[in-house]
């Protein structure tokens, strides 16, 4: 069966005709620079130093009371244990703060240029 499958597919191969594939038009290329303006077009402002403060203080804030909340436990049988979660948050926060200013200040901001 697989060699009259063979025969018949090489027989009747030379009476098909060629087949067009679909032809599309060709897609345009994408230009990076001309949806992003170069670094000489925009004006530097700042940077995200702010910002990065805030960002850091909020999470690494919230992650000092996550981390005191699940050491309390570990004290053993019989200690009891209530952490301060103001406290945690605090130290957590400075500590974040510091770190996200540091990391927002190496990224700067830049503005549009004003005018035509």
């Amino acid at each position: 069966m697989r060699a009259f499958s063979l025969v018949a597919a090489l027989v009747l191969s030379p009476a098909v005709p060629n087949l067009v594939a679909q032809r599309l038009e060709t897609l345009p290329r994408f230009d990076a620079a001309a949806v992003f303006q170069s670094s000489q077009d925009r004006v530097r402002v700042g940077d995200y130093g702010l910002e990065g403060l805030a960002v850091g203080a909020g999470v690494v804030g919230l992650l000092g009371v996550v981390l005191a909340s699940s050491l309390c436990g570990n004290d053993g049988p019989g200690v009891t244990c209530s952490p301060n979660s103001g406290t945690s948050f605090l130290v957590g926060a400075a500590i974040g703060a510091g770190i996200g200013y540091l990391v927002g200040r190496t990224i700067p901001k830049y503005a549009a240029p004003s005018g035509p």
